[in-house]
């Protein structure tokens, strides 16, 4: 069977198309996941800065609050209570952090997933026909 030049050409044509829309919009997804990350990388280093900051302002109060302890029982329950206070707000803040890197990872490859998952269902709808 003959080969049509004509054919051919708009097969090829067609195929250079698809190619260009293909890459067109993976570098859309990966400036959508880029933007993302950008952006909730500056909260999520806000956070690691705010929990350094409270941290350095808990253990100034604990060091206060346990130089001016009267006696050994009172020392002790000073420090006991300063710990529980600095466990707390720890835990507290690295939940916050944890929260921000989950959404920053969903963000982060949202847009490059979605992306995948359209262009494989465009391309097996092609091969398919």
């Amino acid at each position: 069977m003959p080969i049509d030049p004509q054919k051919a050409a708009n097969d090829f044509s067609s195929t250079l198309n698809d190619m260009n829309d293909t890459t067109r919009s993976s570098l859309q997804a990966l400036m959508e996941s880029a933007t993302a990350v950008s952006s909730t990388s500056k909260e999520l280093w806000e956070a690691f800065s705010s929990l350094m900051q409270g941290q350095m302002a808990q253990y100034t109060q604990s060091t206060q609050a346990i130089l001016t302890a009267k006696n050994f029982q009172d020392l002790a329950e000073t420090q006991a209570k300063c710990l529980r206070e600095g466990v707390d707000s720890t835990v507290a803040s690295l939940s916050q952090i944890s929260q921000i890197s989950a959404r920053l990872a969903q963000q982060a490859s949202g847009p490059v997933a979605d992306h995948v998952n359209a262009t494989m269902n465009k391309f097996s709808k092609t091969h398919a026909a």
